[in-house]
């Protein structure tokens, strides 16, 4: 099942893809394994152009041009079918235009996601080819992408990978539904290298686990990490729609009362999801907040803890009636 990329992920690619960039598919890691013939862990050695071909996309006036290359790809470790020798031809195209494919990793190991076609192989998604990978212990029983998880949650703890690869590991972790890539997410959370743990931490939140929020919120009143907006844009998502836990309160409170508008945004919507009574003050006090969408957040959140539905305004009968409704709850608030 193709869907777009992750927040995280989202952002690196249009950076790189500039202000022309279109939606990418993107085939998350479960439906990626389950959809290729072979998975294996191995590295490209070798790759030569052998044609021209030129690629038509949905939606596009002109078709693209695209080299046709070969890739002799050198197994490790084999994962899924069963390829009949240790060396792997795959061919695929590499567009002269950034449409979104992906060039494989050449030179590094990686997990390649495989469709056979006669003697040779091509990738399962031109956007998605591979995954960073590195070799080690095969784990036992279950899924694949549980199997996976075991490898990327190794990955992301090793002292012999680098930030980077930690982050990949991360993302993939964070595309699998499980106890086991939840308890890995738990483990990089608490890493001192703060771009996978953030990241962790993000994810984690996204699930609705709050172990790592006093770290999101330590780093989201950090005027220093606060300007990295790939290390932080996680955790105004995560916060934002993932936390609902009433024990979440006090610390959702810091951040509303000290943090900048998006934190305070994020701290809104999340008292609010929590429903809980003891938000209520802080609720309260954010009807008077500088920022409409924090007072916006205030009023429902308040409507949905005292099941006043009549003064639970849409987002648009807000705008069109926002004194009404602020009155309404600052008399309420008055009158307790």
């Amino acid at each position: 099942m193709k869907s777009y990329c992750r927040f995280a992920g989202a952002v690196f690619l249009l950076a790189l893809l500039g202000a022309e960039a279109r939606p990418i598919p993107w085939v998350k890691l479960p439906d990626l394994a389950s959809e290729s013939d072979v998975v294996v862990l191995g590295g490209i050695v070798s790759a030569v152009q052998v044609g021209v071909t030129s690629i038509q996309l949905e939606g596009e006036e002109a078709p693209s041009r695209a080299r046709v290359m070969v890739g002799d790809l050198h197994v490790q470790e084999i994962w899924k079918g069963t390829p009949d020798t240790s060396d792997i031809t795959v061919r695929y195209d590499l567009p002269d235009d950034p449409i979104g494919y992906a060039t494989p990793p050449v030179g590094t190991s990686a997990f390649f996601f495989l469709k056979q076609a006669g003697q040779e192989y091509r990738f399962t998604s031109p956007y998605r080819p591979a995954i960073d990978g590195m070799p080690g212990a095969m784990p036992e029983g279950g899924t694949l992408p549980e199997r996976l998880a075991v490898r990327m949650s190794a990955m992301a703890e090793s002292m012999e990978t680098s930030s980077y690869q930690k982050l990949q590991a991360v993302y993939a972790l964070g595309e699998i539904p499980s106890a086991a890539s939840t308890e890995a997410l738990q483990a990089v959370s608490k890493l001192s290298d703060p771009l996978p743990q953030l990241n962790a931490v993000a994810e984690l939140l996204l699930r609705g686990d709050t172990s790592g929020l006093g770290t999101a919120v330590d780093a989201l009143l950090n005027p220093a990490v606060r300007r990295s907006s790939v290390a932080t844009a996680g955790l105004l998502i995560g916060i934002t729609q993932g936390v609902k836990d009433p024990q979440a309160v006090p610390t959702l409170v810091t951040l509303l009362e000290r943090g900048d508008e998006q934190a305070r945004r994020a701290a809104a919507s999340a008292l609010m999801h929590t429903a809980s009574p003891s938000a209520t003050d802080a609720l309260v006090r954010a009807l008077d907040d500088p920022d409409g969408q924090v007072r916006y957040y205030a009023v429902v959140g308040l409507a949905d803890i005292t099941g006043k539905a009549d003064w639970r305004p849409s987002p648009l009968g807000f705008r069109e009636r926002e004194a009404i409704y602020l009155g309404y709850w600052k008399g309420w608030a008055g009158a307790r």
